[in-house]
């Protein structure tokens, strides 16, 4: 982090560098992807939610992407019990109609609640495509009126 923002301090270009002392990030990778089998194993087993010690995003998208085609197995991530896309979109909309995040819950609807007008919601959807790297239809967005509705469909397109 420290290496990309001292070479990329004041520059128009944006260069990405990668540190890999002894190949530490494949073997984190490796170590994260066992862990992330043996409990989802344990899941299965104990028929039961399984929590993982916290982690940056980085190792939470490795546990993830091992687990996205294991059979019976469901993943999210939260941050303190909540999701984190609840607080991503609360980050957004707090931004967008320059509120207190605290104002904001999953019961808030963007229209009765915000005043949000049919651009405000399309200028929503545009700014959650681009941080999740999702597409989100039209027919899709239509529903997405509350806060909670639109956690939950972020949540269930992982």
């Amino acid at each position: 982090h420290l290496t990309n923002y001292a070479v990329n301090h004041g520059s128009e270009k944006h260069l990405r560098i990668s540190v890999d002392a002894e190949n530490y990030r494949a073997k984190r990778e490796e170590s994260l992807s066992r862990l992330a089998e043996k409990m989802a194993e344990k899941a299965i087993k104990y028929k039961r939610s399984m929590a993982l010690e916290p982690m940056n995003s980085y190792e939470r998208h490795v546990i993830h992407t091992a687990l996205q085609n294991y059979e019976g197995v469901t993943t999210a991530s939260t941050i303190g019990g909540r999701s984190m896309y609840f607080d991503k979109v609360r980050e957004a909309l707090a931004k967008q109609f320059e509120l207190d995040p605290e104002s904001i819950t999953l019961d808030t609807n963007l229209i009765d609640d915000l005043g949000a007008d049919s651009l405000d919601v399309v200028e929503l959807i545009m700014s959650l495509e681009d941080e999740f790297g999702v597409t989100i239809s039209d027919e899709d967005a239509a529903q997405l009126y509350t806060v909670g509705r639109i956690v939950d469909y972020l949540e269930n397109l992982r």
